[in-house]
């Protein structure tokens, strides 16, 4: 049975509420466990969303970042669209500057 729960997730990092992203990539995380929700979940703009939100300096550290990352490399690791889309140019040079900054 379908619930649609992974979109839900996809649509949560995409809004406004910045309140719901750490739960959201939680979530996003979490879902990867079943492959055809990691497949849907890839075929929506999640990669992009889950990398902004890593790079965001507004964004609490610890719980949504770290959960975007957690769940950028779940999907990454299980759907090779998923990890296309993290090296895509705008994707990828996002991630490099999380390294450039912890470098500083």
């Amino acid at each position: 049975m379908q619930t649609d729960t992974d979109k839900l997730f996809c649509l949560l990092l995409s809004g406004p509420d910045t309140s719901l992203w750490d739960d959201a990539a939680l979530g996003v995380a979490n879902m990867t466990q079943l492959m055809p929700s990691a497949v849907a979940m890839a075929d929506t703009t999640v990669v992009e969303s889950l990398c902004s939100i890593a790079v965001n300096e507004s964004v609490d550290w610890f719980y949504a970042r770290v959960n975007a990352l957690r769940a950028l490399a779940a999907l990454c690791r299980l759907v090779p669209k998923a990890a296309a889309g993290a090296v895509q140019p705008a994707a990828f040079g996002s991630l490099r500057t999380i390294t450039k900054r912890c470098e500083r």
